[in-house]
């Protein structure tokens, strides 16, 4: 679906975006949100997988989330 697609692939770059305003690496975002691996990450900004409800959910409630509420 194009539609989907092509949201996942906006949602992959702000993902992409945080990281580098916050100059924090792929590995230390993963940990920052309470993942013990970063591909999880990885797969989001590299368009390989859509963010999941988990994702969103431990986005909201890191530090990141005041800084990024637009993050749709």
């Amino acid at each position: 679906d194009k539609q989907k697609t092509k949201k996942n692939a906006e949602i992959s770059a702000r993902v992409a975006e945080i990281l580098a305003n916050s100059g924090v690496t792929p590995n230390n975002f993963a940990q920052k949100l309470g993942y013990a691996r970063s591909q999880t990450i990885y797969d989001i900004t590299n368009g390989k997988s859509a963010p999941s409800y988990d994702f969103f959910n431990r986005f909201m409630l890191s530090e990141f989330s005041e800084t990024y509420k637009s993050l749709k």
